[in-house]
């Protein structure tokens, strides 16, 4: 029995057109076989506030 390694990478620079970003999609495009990987945006992640904490954290967290 085979199981899918799922992976999830995310690029440290906002840019679209970042050489972290084009690392990133290098890395993805060469992925062996029985391997995923699901990118995330660093933008969407909410900053820390302490005052947002005390009032439960949203959902994106």
């Amino acid at each position: 029995m085979s199981e899918t390694l799922k992976l999830v990478a995310f690029c440290g620079s906002l840019r679209k057109a970042s050489l972290n970003r084009l690392s990133l999609q290098a890395f993805v495009d060469r992925l062996p076989a029985g391997t995923s990987c699901e990118t995330i945006e660093i933008g969407d992640w909410p900053l820390y506030d302490a005052d947002v904490q005390a009032k439960g954290f949203p959902d994106k967290v």
